[in-house]
């Protein structure tokens, strides 16, 4: 995102593997990635005068014997720049 905005919707998606990566650039920008209540979230990256925010909470009552919803794990690498990075459910 450069001078504007954008939003990712991964409520319904589902990954093959354990986890993946996403690759985020914003400058003069935000971008909102919204991930399903079973992932787990972990942001790499460095914000220049710039925030980047991880806001999910863990469905801690999630305990399934469906493969489909066990825990994946979402790595975001990120380059932020005078914008914004939000992570939520």
């Amino acid at each position: 995102a450069i001078m504007g905005g954008g939003t990712i919707d991964l409520r319904q998606a589902d990954c093959e593997g354990d986890s993946m990566v996403i690759d985020v650039f914003a400058i003069w920008g935000g971008i909102e990635i919204r991930v399903p209540l079973h992932w787990q979230v972990n942001i790499h990256g460095t914000p220049i005068l710039g925030g980047m925010e991880n806001n999910t909470t863990r469905d801690a009552l999630v305990q399934t014997s469906d493969a489909s919803r066990l825990p994946k794990q979402l790595i975001i690498k990120s380059s932020v720049i005078m914008g914004g990075l939000e992570v939520k459910n």
